[in-house]
């Protein structure tokens, strides 16, 4: 379980907690919940999106999948 902070590329700021029950440090699957954000990330605060992570050598592969609305969809579109 963890706390974090993401930038993307304009500058844009989401703060999410994951959690997973597995304790098998080289993948996993667990849900993401987003707790606050900036930009279109803002229109996604309360998701909780399913994800799958996979960690190799010195890299991470991530993988999410979220509903969400037609708005939220609209501005990540547009950035």
């Amino acid at each position: 379980n963890m706390t974090c902070e993401n930038i993307d590329h304009k500058g844009n700021k989401s703060w999410s907690v994951l959690k997973r029950d597995s304790s098998e440090f080289d993948a996993g699957v667990g849900v993401n919940e987003y707790v606050d954000g900036t930009g279109p990330w803002k229109n996604i605060i309360g998701a909780k999106c399913s994800y799958g992570i996979r960690y190799f050598e010195d890299a991470s592969y991530y993988i999410e999948k979220c509903k969400i609305s037609e708005k939220a969809y609209k501005e990540f579109s547009e950035n």
